[in-house]
């Protein structure tokens, strides 16, 4: 998440989709089976949960794929079209930056999933990336 949707999330009182999640992320993580606070995951859903945010993370990759080529032409030839052209360009290089920082996000939450279903059914670590077919393991 970049800081700039942390700082709205933090300015909100954590309510946006961040903190929710990683309250879900988190109990799933401390109450495999059940926890003092009632909370009970059986293993599908908790591979369900993963698969959801593999989903997430490949609608992002594929996002930034269809994403990848722009051509902006400025509207004039004098200088303030041009920098009005250099603007969108920086605007879309951080569009870019931010699907692929959330393609990330949701990674790591599959990945702490993927880490509780292994210790729930006794499995060695392993990445969750393997879950995901080879054209999208080395990135974007």
């Amino acid at each position: 998440m970049t800081s700039a949707f942390q700082r709205i999330d933090a300015s909100l009182g954590g309510i946006g989709a961040g903190a929710a999640v990683a309250a879900n992320a988190a109990a799933v993580a401390n109450s495999t089976v059940s926890s003092a606070n009632g909370f009970s995951f059986e293993p599908g859903e908790i591979a369900a949960i993963r698969q959801g945010w593999l989903d997430l993370s490949e609608d992002y990759r594929e996002s930034v794929t269809r994403a990848d080529d722009i051509r902006l032409q400025p509207p004039g030839n004098e200088e303030a079209s041009k920098d009005n052209v250099r603007a969108g360009l920086e605007s879309w290089r951080m569009h870019i930056e931010s699907l692929m920082e959330k393609r990330e996000y949701c990674l790591s939450q599959a990945q702490k999933f993927h880490d509780a279903l292994n210790a729930y059914e006794g499995n060695e670590h392993s990445a969750v990336t393997s879950l995901l077919g080879s054209s999208s393991e080395g990135g974007i």
